[in-house]
C-alpha cells in the first residue's frame, strides 16, 4: 500500500510535475515490479474483476505487459524490473487484520446468481490475484522478451535504491510506489507512466521536505505514522482532528512538528490500543528495515547499505540470514519465495481460496497436503545449518486463526536422501528423446521413459562430484523423476507404482501434440486425494449443471471438472461469458495442489544445486529451467465452464449448432468448439487410467462406475460434436460455388440460425425490461449473467426459417468499456434504445452507434442493420422530452433505420419491433454466411485478390506465411503481390488499425478493412498486442 494520504498531499501543494517521456530517452528506468503490476490490476481501463470468479491469472495481463514493453522500446527507454523477495518479519499474529475479501466474494456470488451483474462485478473486483503468482508470470513474460529483471533478496525498494546510487549507476531513475522515497539516496521518483501518451509524472523529495518544513529523519517519521507497507497508521491519527473527522496526512505532519520524533509522539499519545507497546514495536521495526536494508550487491553477495551502524538484533526484522547461494538463485527467478518465507518466518498462513473454502472436503484436502509441504521444507533445510533443520515451523489456517499445526520437516531419511539415485545425464536423455520421437524433456517423457522395459536400471545413477549435472535437460529430467518418487508415482527402485502405471496408461492414449501430460498428472494427483469425483461439495454453491436428471447433472459435473484441468485458449482480452461458483470451488483444489506441487518441484531443483549435484553455470538461463517445470501456469475454470455450457445446452437437444453457440456465448475464446474436443481427449485418457487403476485395486468399483456411466452418457453428445465438426469442415469454399445462390439453398439443408442482437443505450432506458417483456411472455428462457452483460434467448419463426435470437443487454457495460470488443464481436443486429422522457439518453445514441461500429467492425458498416426504439411512451405525454419528429429525423440521417415507439411496461410495439429485428438480423446473417474450412491452400490470381467465389481477405502472420482471414488456411500469394500484402504484417510496434487503414487506401480492391480487422483478431497466429 502507498503512504497513506501522501499522494493527495503532494497534489494539493502542486508538488507533482508532468513531463514528456522523451526526457528519459536513452535512460535505464528501474521499475518497482509489484507497483507496476498493481497499476495494471487496479486501473479502470485494464482491471478484470471476474478473475476472482474464474481463477487463474488476468487473461489480458500478457497483452498489457507486452504493449508497455513495446512502448518502452519505441521511446528508447530501457526498463529494469525489480521484484520483491523474502518477506520482512511482521510482529503481528496471523490473520489479526480483518480480511473483508471472503465476505465480498460471498456477496458477489449471491448477486451474480440473482442477475445483479453490476453489483457482483464490484464485489468480485475487491479481490486481487495472488501477487506471487502474478510476479512469476510477469517474470516469464520478461524472460521471453529478454528484458532485464531481478528479484531482490528482500525489499524491491531497497534494491532499486542501491542500483540507482551505485557508482556504476545501473539505473538512472526509479518508477514505483511512494515508499521508495523513504530510502536514503533516492531524490526523485517517477510516480506514474502514461506510455501511450508519452507522458510521466514525478516528484522531487527535496521539494516535498522543504514544503513540509521538516528534516529527512522527520519525513520518515511522518510517513511511518501515516501508515504504509511497513507500518500501520498510528491510532490517534484515525480520530477527529482539526482537519476533519477522518485521517489527514497534515495531522501526522503537525504531530511530528509538535513532538519532534515519531518515538516521542508514540510515547505521549499511544493510549488507544489495548497493548500500548505493540505499535512502538511495529514502528521501530519499520524504521530499522528502512534505515538498514539488505540488498544483493554487484558481486552477487548480500550486503547492508548501512553496515557501519547495523543493529545487533536486525535478524528480528529479516530473519536469520540464509546462505548467499539461495539469494542468488532467487534473484535469477530460478525459485520462488513461498517455501523460503515459511522457513524464515516459521509460519505458513493458508488464506481462504477464491470460493472461500467453506466445504468440509476442502479443509480435509488441506490436511492431506501436509506431507508435500513438509517435504519441500526438508529439501530446503537438508544442506543448511542445523539451526534451520531444527527450526520450528507451523501452518495456520484462516478458519482457525488461533491454532497452529506443526510441520515436522526434520525426518530421516530426508527426501533428498530418498531420491539420491537420480542423476541421469544427457547421453541417455538424448537417446531416449530420439526413441520416443519427442523433442523436449517433460512429464510425458519422464513417465514414458519409466514405462518402458529397462528404464529403472538405466536411470539409477549415483551422484558423481567430478561429473555433475550441467544442462537444462538434465536438471529438468532429474527434478521430475525425484518429484514423482516423492509423490509415490515411482518406487525407490525407479519402477512405476500402481498410480504411476495408471498415469502412464493415460499418457499413452494421447500424442505428443495433444500436450495433455500436465493436466493428466493433475487428474491422477486429485484422484489420489479423492477430490476428482462427481458429487457436489458440501458447501452450497451455484453455477452447476442446470439441465437433465440428477444422474445427468452428476455426469456433467464430473466431465466438466476433468475439463477444467486444461487451460482454455483465450484471446488476451477480459473474460466475456458465464462463470460458475461450482467449478470455481473445484478450481480451488486445483490451484492449491498446483501451488504445493510447484513448491515441491522448485525445492527439488534447488536441492540439486545446494547439494552439489548440479554445477552452477552463470551463463545458464535460469528462467528456462523454471519455465519448463510443470504447474507453473495457473489453470482457470474457463474450459470447465465452456464444457459444462456445451453439455447443458445439448442435454435433450441437438448438437449440430454447438460450434456457433459456443462461439457466441464465449466470444473471447480462440476456438471454444476445438477446446471442447481437446477436453474430451483428456477425458478419454483419464477414463483409461481410471480403468487401469481399478484393475490394480487402487480405485474402487463405485468410482469406476461413475466414470464409466458418465463416459457412456457422453458418447451421444460426442457423436454430435464429430458430425457438427465434419459438416463445418466440408462446407464448400466460395471459389467452389458454381451454381446460383437459389440452387445452393435448395441443395443444402436449412439449419436453425443463431442470431446475436446487441441492445445498447444508457442505463435506465429500459433495455432489460424490453428484453424480458419480449422473451418471458411466451418461451422458457435460460437467463445467464455475463461480464457486464445479460442475455436471453428465444426461438422464433421468420417466414419458414427457425431462428434463435440471442439478445444481449449491456447491463453495466457503460462502466466496463474495456470489455467492448469481445462483447460486440459477431453481432448480427444492433438495437439503440432511449427513453423518450430523457433527452440525454437520446443524445448519446450517436456515441453508442459509433462505439458499436468501432468495436464490432462489421464487414459492411454502411448497411449494417440498426433499429431505434423510443421506450417508455406509457409515461404522461407532458413529460416527454424527445419528439417523434426529432427521433425520426435522426433515424433517416443514419440510413433510414427502422423506428418504433415502445413501452416495455404496457407491451406496446414490443412484439412488432423484435419481429423486424429478427428479420433484419437474419438478412445480415445470410449476407455474412461465407465459407469456413479448406483442406488445401487457397490460390490467389496473379492480378487480383479475388477468386471466382468472391473476395478473399488475407494476412501475413508471425509464422511468415499468408493466411486466409475467413478460415485461417495458408494462402498462395504471387511473389509480385507479396510486398503489397505485407502491409498487414503483424508488428509489435504498429497499431493494427493504422496498418490496415494504410493497406485499405493503397490496395482497396484486395480487402475489406473492417472485416480484415475483425477477422485478424480471430486468427490465432495474430499478435493481439495492439489489436
Amino acid at each position: 500500500m502507498p503512504i497513506r494520504g501522501f499522494d493527495a498531499f503532494c497534489q494539493e501543494r502542486k508538488l507533482i510535475q508532468a513531463s514528456n517521456l522523451s526526457m528519459l530517452k536513452g535512460c535505464s528506468l528501474g521499475i518497482d515490479a509489484t507497483y507496476y503490476l498493481q497499476q495494471i490490476l487496479t486501473s479502470q481501463q485494464s482491471k478484470e474483476p471476474l478473475t476472482s470468479a474464474l481463477g487463474g491469472l488476468p487473461l489480458a495481463l500478457r497483452n498489457h505487459i507486452n504493449r508497455d514493453l513495446d512502448d518502452f522500446e519505441r521511446l528508447d527507454v530501457k526498463p529494469v524490473f525489480v521484484f520483491n523477495g523474502i518477506n520482512l518479519l511482521k510482529k503481528e499474529d496471523p490473520f489479526s487484520r480483518d480480511d473483508k475479501r471472503p465476505s465480498q466474494r460471498t456477496a458477489a456470488w449471491q448477486r451474480y446468481e440473482k442477475g445483479e451483474v453490476d453489483a457482483a462485478l464490484q464485489n468480485f473486483g475487491q479481490t486481487l490475484p495472488n501477487m506471487n503468482d502474478i510476479a512469476k508470470f510477469a517474470q516469464s513474460v520478461l524472460a521471453e522478451r529478454d528484458v532485464d529483471f531481478q528479484v531482490a533478496p528482500y525489499s524491491a525498494w531497497a534494491q532499486l535504491s542501491y542500483l540507482e546510487n551505485h557508482s556504476s549507476q545501473y539505473i538512472d531513475c526509479i518508477y514505483g510506489a511512494s515508499e521508495v522515497l523513504l530510502y536514503q539516496g533516492v531524490e526523485r521518483l517517477v510516480t506514474s507512466l502514461r506510455l501511450g501518451e508519452s507522458k510521466f509524472s514525478w516528484v522531487l523529495k527535496r521539494d516535498i521536505i522543504n514544503a513540509m518544513g521538516i528534516s529527512d529523519e522527520q519525513f520518515l517519521d511522518v510517513c511511518l505514522l501515516s501508515g504504509c507497507e511497513f507500518c500501520p497508521t498510528f491510532a490517534p491519527l484515525e480520530v477527529a482532528s482539526p482537519y476533519g473527522p477522518n485521517f489527514n496526512f497534515k495531522a501526522a505532519l503537525d504531530m511530528i512538528k509538535a513532538y519532534r520524533t515519531g518515538y516521542n509522539a508514540i510515547l505521549n499519545l499511544n493510549t488507544l490500543p489495548p497493548k500500548p507497546n505493540s505499535y512502538n514495536d511495529r514502528y521501530q521495526s519499520a524504521w530499522c528495515a528502512i534505515k538498514y536494508p539488505f540488498v544483493l550487491g554487484a558481486e552477487g553477495k548480500l550486503q547492508n547499505l548501512n553496515s557501519a551502524e547495523i543493529p545487533l538484533d536486525i535478524h528480528e526484522i529479516i530473519g536469520t540470514r540464509l546462505p548467499e547461494e539461495i539469494y542468488y538463485y532467487l534473484s535469477r527467478g530460478y525459485i520462488g519465495t513461498n517455501v523460503i518465507n515459511t522457513l524464515v518466518s516459521g509460519i505458513h498462513t493458508e488464506s481462504a481460496p477464491l470460493d472461500n473454502g467453506d466445504s468440509q472436503e476442502y479443509r480435509k484436502f488441506l490436511g492431506d497436503l501436509h506431507e508435500i509441504r513438509t517435504q519441500a521444507l526438508s529439501l530446503l533445510t537438508h544442506p543448511l545449518h542445523r539451526y534451520f533443520q531444527n527450526k520450528k515451523t507451523s501452518i495456520v489456517y484462516w478458519y482457525a486463526p488461533g491454532q497452529e499445526t506443526q510441520m515436522q520437516h526434520k525426518v530421516s531419511p530426508t527426501p533428498y536422501e530418498e531420491t539420491a539415485t537420480w542423476n541421469v545425464k544427457d547421453d541417455f536423455l538424448d537417446a531416449e528423446l530420439k526413441a520416443q520421437n519427442n523433442t523436449k524433456v517433460d512429464l510425458r517423457f519422464a513417465v514414458q521413459t519409466l514405462a518402458k522395459g529397462g528404464g529403472a536400471k538405466k536411470t539409477t545413477v549415483l551422484k558423481d562430484a567430478a561429473n555433475p549435472l550441467q544442462s537444462t535437460n538434465e536438471v529438468v529430467a532429474n527434478t521430475l523423476w525425484r518429484t514423482m518418487q516423492l509423490r509415490q508415482l515411482v518406487s525407490n527402485g525407479h519402477e512405476l507404482t500402481k498410480w504411476g502405471r495408471a498415469l502412464a496408461i493415460a499418457v499413452e492414449t494421447t500424442s505428443v501434440d495433444d500436450d495433455l501430460s500436465e493436466a493428466l498428472y493433475l487428474a491422477f494427483e486429485l484422484l489420489k486425494l479423492n477430490v476428482l469425483k462427481r458429487e457436489p461439495f458440501t458447501s452450497a454453491t451455484g453455477g452447476g449443471p442446470s439441465k437433465g436428471s440428477d444422474d445427468e447433472k452428476n455426469h456433467i459435473r464430473l466431465i466438466s471438472r476433468v475439463a477444467s484441468l486444461l487451460q482454455l485458449r483465450h484471446r488476451e482480452v477480459p473474460w466475456s461469458g458465464p462463470v460458475s461458483q461450482s467449478l470455481m470451488a473445484f478450481n480451488s483444489f486445483v490451484k492449491t495442489f498446483s501451488r504445493c506441487g510447484r513448491n515441491l518441484m522448485e525445492m527439488v531443483a534447488l536441492s540439486l544445486a545446494l547439494n552439489g549435484n548440479w554445477k552452477r553455470d552463470d551463463a545458464m538461463k535460469f528462467g528456462e529451467v523454471s519455465a519448463r517445470l510443470p504447474l507453473g501456469k495457473e489453470v482457470n475454470a474457463g474450459l470447465g465452464v465452456v464444457v459444462q455450457a456445451f453439455l447443458d445446452e445439448t442435454t435433450g437437444a441437438e448438437v449440430s449448432g454447438a460450434k456457433e453457440t459456443l462461439t457466441k456465448l464465449f466470444p473471447g475464446t480462440v476456438d471454444a468448439f476445438g477446446d471442447v474436443q481437446r477436453a474430451f481427449k483428456l477425458w478419454d485418457a483419464v477414463v483409461a487410467g481410471v480403468k487401469a487403476a481399478h484393475k490394480d485395486g487402487i480405485v474402487g468399483g463405485y468410482k469406476l462406475g461413475n466414470f464409466e456411466a458418465a463416459d457412456e452418457w457422453l458418447k451421444s453428445r460426442r457423436a454430435g460434436v464429430r458430425q457438427s465438426a465434419n459438416r463445418h469442415h466440408h462446407r464448400a469454399s466460395p471459389r467452389q460455388h458454381t451454381s446460383s445462390s437459389e440452387e445452393q439453398t435448395e441443395m443444402a439443408p436449412r439449419q436453425k440460425a443463431l442470431l446475436k442482437v446487441i441492445i445498447l443505450g444508457d442505463s435506465g432506458v429500459g433495455k432489460t425490461s424490453l428484453m424480458n417483456q419480449y422473451v418471458n411472455k411466451k418461451f422458457n428462457n435460460q437467463y445467464k449473467a455475463t461480464i457486464g452483460a445479460d442475455f436471453l434467448t428465444k426461438d422464433v419463426m421468420v417466414d419458414d426459417r427457425l431462428v434463435t435470437l440471442q439478445l444481449w443487454d449491456t447491463a453495466g457495460q457503460e462502466r466496463f468499456q474495456s470489455l467492448g470488443v469481445a462483447f460486440y464481436r459477431g453481432a448480427d443486429c444492433c438495437v439503440l434504445v432511449y427513453d423518450v422522457n430523457n433527452a440525454r439518453s437520446f443524445e448519446t445514441l450517436d456515441s453508442w452507434r459509433d462505439e458499436f461500429l468501432i468495436q464490432a467492425a462489421p464487414s459492411n458498416a454502411d448497411n449494417f442493420p440498426f433499429i431505434c426504439l423510443a421506450n417508455k411512451i406509457d409515461v404522461d405525454e407532458s413529460k416527454r422530452m424527445v419528439s417523434q419528429k426529432r427521433a425520426m429525423a435522426f433515424c433517416q440521417s443514419k440510413g433510414d433505420i427502422p423506428y418504433f415507439e415502445t413501452s416495455a411496461k404496457e407491451a406496446i410495439n414490443v412484439e412488432q419491433a423484435f419481429e423486424v429485428i429478427a428479420r433484419n438480423a437474419l438478412a445480415m446473417e445470410d449476407q455474412e454466411d461465407y465459407a469456413g474450412d479448406f483442406n488445401d491452400p487457397i490460390n490467389l490470381g496473379a492480378d487480383t485478390g479475388t477468386s471466382s467465389g468472391g473476395s478473399r481477405y488475407f494476412l501475413l502472420t508471425n509464422d511468415r506465411n499468408f493466411h486466409c482471414l475467413d478460415c485461417g488456411q495458408p494462402v498462395k500469394v504471387p511473389k509480385s503481390k507479396q510486398t503489397a500484402y505485407s502491409n498487414l504484417k503483424t508488428s509489435s510496434k504498429n497499431n493494427c488499425k493504422q496498418k490496415a487503414n494504410r493497406y485499405n487506401t493503397e490496395h482497396s480492391r484486395h480487402t475489406d478493412i473492417q472485416k480484415a480487422e475483425r477477422e485478424c483478431r480471430n486468427t490465432s497466429t495474430f499478435d493481439t498486442t495492439h489489436a
